[in-house]
């Protein structure tokens, strides 16, 4: 589905000719990214505003996208598995606070401080779709 609306969006900039017809492959992966990025975030908002975890959700989202282009690590085969990985560990680390009694946002400091330690201690991995550079 995303990748159906990427090519549409890009086809409609070609035929404005905003965008040249030979690049379309590369704005078609831009699109899925940024499509699959926002329906993601768009998502984890809407389920903090929910849970009344605004605040903490902010946060969870920032060190999520700060981290994530450094760290490497899983890399899902589709848009649809990535977003449902993406929804459970956050679903996971809403749950855990739920019933830890401490705001999601002391369990969202916590998680990065250690997020941080692990980064350091293994990151970045090595993934074919993202070779590392010197």
């Amino acid at each position: 589905m995303i990748e159906r609306m990427a090519s549409t969006l890009t086809t409609y900039m070609i035929r404005k000719e905003a965008v040249s017809a030979e690049d379309e492959e590369v704005y078609i992966y831009g699109w899925s990214l940024l499509l699959s990025t926002l329906g993601a975030t768009l998502s984890i908002l809407l389920l903090g505003a929910v849970a009344g975890e605004f605040l903490g959700t902010l946060v969870y989202l920032g060190f999520l996208y700060l981290l994530r282009p450094y760290a490497g690590g899983y890399h899902a085969s589709t848009y649809f598995s990535c977003f449902l990985l993406t929804m459970t560990s956050y679903a996971a680390a809403l749950l855990f606070g739920f019933f830890w009694p401490m705001p999601l946002m002391d369990w969202t400091l916590i998680l990065m401080l250690f997020s941080i330690v692990v980064t350091f201690a293994g990151a970045p991995v090595q993934h074919p779709n993202k070779p590392l550079k010197k």
